[in-house]
């Protein structure tokens, strides 16, 4: 009986646990931007896609388990969303001070720095994706979703429900 009392008492502590997180619609870059973007799944179809690294990623947690797998992956290189935005600077060295917070709609962030994203490989390895396991942007459970192909402990900055970046500077 004791058993069947503690379950009854954990059960809903551990189903609280695994939170839902609410699909996104756009993406908006806000902060120390000269003009404010928003990205609705419709305009984010309109940029080029391309296949994300080799098309597959393993899913680690932060102590290195494997989670999952995602495959056939396509997306937009991250850089392309910043075609269009003027950072709020200067002069290009105080880019530096500069770090971009990706945010999910359950309030998840994930910090690059300028340097990061627009000065190292690492950058060339952040997607958009607009495709997975065989599964469209508008059909995906968390509809846009952002990964770092080159992390080694890759689910820490895979994004799901991704929303927003703001731009901060130092």
């Amino acid at each position: 009986m004791k058993h069947l009392l503690f379950l009854f008492l954990l059960l809903p502590l551990t189903i609280s646990a695994q939170k839902k997180i609410e699909p996104s619609n756009s993406i908006t870059i806000v902060g120390a931007v000269k003009q404010e973007l928003k990205l609705s799944i419709e305009d984010l179809k309109k940029y080029p896609t391309q296949k994300a690294g080799n098309g597959k990623l393993n899913i680690y947690s932060h102590d290195g388990t494997l989670r999952s797998t995602l495959k056939g992956l396509e997306g937009i290189p991250i850089k392309a969303l910043f075609e269009k935005i003027e950072f709020v600077v200067d002069s290009p060295k105080d880019l530096s001070q500069f770090y971009l917070v990706f945010e999910a709609t359950d309030g998840y962030q994930v910090v690059y720095s300028w340097n990061e994203i627009f000065n190292t490989l690492v950058g060339d390895n952040v997607y958009v994706l607009t495709k997975a396991d065989g599964v469209g942007m508008d059909m995906m459970e968390q509809r846009i979703a952002v990964v770092s192909m080159s992390d080694v402990r890759t689910g820490r900055r895979y994004l799901k429900g991704f929303t927003k970046i703001t731009v901060k500077r130092l």
